[in-house]
């Protein structure tokens, strides 16, 4: 990425796809310089927010209807063959284990799903 002395490197984050401009290494705390993977703070934030929501949701016993919501959009977005077209974009090959991997992160979101609107 090119920088100046009046310009900031950008970045694209990894899991939103927005490009990120790098004023401070808060902008962009997880990044891998070799693979280009990096996580925005924004998304940070968003995923630790459904993790403490999730973990208040099981201590009180209560399903939250915005984490319901969230799973039905992850499932909705990330159908296994999306999955996998994501990750033809970064492994060589494979393909197995791409579809492998890709049908085990679907069915992940879909037992999360099931496991907050069931009882065990």
């Amino acid at each position: 990425m090119s920088k100046n002395k009046h310009e900031h490197e950008i970045l694209v984050c990894s899991i939103c796809q927005e490009p990120i401009e790098i004023k401070t290494p808060y902008d962009m705390p997880i990044y891998d310089p070799e693979s280009g993977f990096g996580v925005c703070k924004n998304c940070i934030t968003r995923i630790s927010s459904i993790i403490n929501d999730h973990e208040k949701t099981n201590a009180s016993g209560h399903i939250d209807a915005d984490f319901l919501q969230t799973i039905d959009e992850v499932l909705k977005k990330n159908k296994p063959h999306v999955i996998k077209e994501f990750l033809d974009q970064y492994i060589i090959n494979q393909d197995r284990a791409k579809k492998t991997l890709s049908v085990a992160v679907y069915n992940h979101f879909k037992r999360m799903k099931y496991g907050a609107t069931h009882d065990a």
